[in-house]
């Protein structure tokens, strides 16, 4: 069934912008929606179907980057059923929030809780950063872990800081402009501890040396059972029960025997 019979007129000046759709049959059930993609569609029922039928759709092709939406590392999607179904509107949240406040008091012995900064290269950095008067990488790195506000920070001669929100980051940008390095701030928890990397070297460390050892054990043992079972072989050649001793030479054998007792 091809598209029911309607007229379109659109309407734009200083009081109002409307369009509108007149059908010849005024018993066709039509509606326009907009998409999560931004694209408007109109759809009419088709009954015979017992469906929709999709008549209009503007603009044509649906932006590539809508569909490869993704969160940046430390972050997942705020509605993952609605991103699943490709909205991706509700944007990200953080899976652990920033320990702003405790940044370097800690308990003697433990571990640091110090937020920490994940480096995203090739980065078109978003709007709204805003320049700190700092001279190095360094410096700009402690200027945004001194503000509890700051998200995020980049350097790049001069120092940008983030206060709010990150929008529309995209990464293989490369050296086209507006791109560089951003510096993400993440909790202390996003990144691996030092003491768990110690630890699996000190099993690794210790595992290898049992393989080793066990090695070692297990030759010794093996050479000495094969140096017994040589010199077990040896003295059953030269020597047999009784008084009686055997010499075997190539030609002959000569046998002797003890003399009888005559007393």
């Amino acid at each position: 069934m091809g598209r029911p019979g309607y007229s379109f007129r659109f309407v734009d000046n200083d009081r109002e912008s409307y369009f509108t759709y007149n059908f010849a049959d005024n018993s066709t059930v039509y509606r326009f929606v907009t998409d999560v993609s931004g694209q408007v569609k109109g759809w009419f029922w088709v009954e015979a179907w017992k469906r929709w039928n999709l008549v209009y759709a503007e603009p044509k092709a649906r932006d590539a980057a809508a569909t490869a939406c993704g969160c940046a590392r430390g972050f997942a999607p705020r509605d993952a059923a609605s991103w699943s179904l490709g909205d991706h509107t509700g944007g990200c949240v953080r899976n652990a929030e920033l320990r702003c406040g405790e940044n370097g008091s800690t308990a003697a012995g433990s571990e640091t809780k110090a937020d920490r900064f994940f480096r995203m290269d090739d980065m078109r950095l978003p709007d709204g950063g805003r320049v700190a008067g700092v001279a190095s990488s360094g410096e700009c790195e402690s200027a945004c872990l001194g503000e509890c506000t700051c998200f995020a920070y980049a350097y790049n001669g001069s120092c940008v800081l983030w206060d709010s929100e990150l929008q529309n980051l995209a990464d293989g940008y490369g050296s086209q402009p507006g791109a560089g390095s951003l510096y993400l701030r993440l909790a202390a928890s996003e990144f691996p501890r030092a003491k768990s990397h110690r630890r699996r070297t000190v099993q690794i460390a210790v595992g290898a040396l049992a393989i080793v050892c066990f090695v070692l054990v297990a030759s010794i043992l093996i050479v000495r059972a094969t140096m017994a079972r040589r010199t077990k072989k040896v003295q059953g050649l030269t020597s047999a029960e009784g008084s009686v001793t055997s010499f075997k030479v190539p030609n002959w054998e000569l046998t002797l025997q003890e003399a009888p007792n005559e007393d």
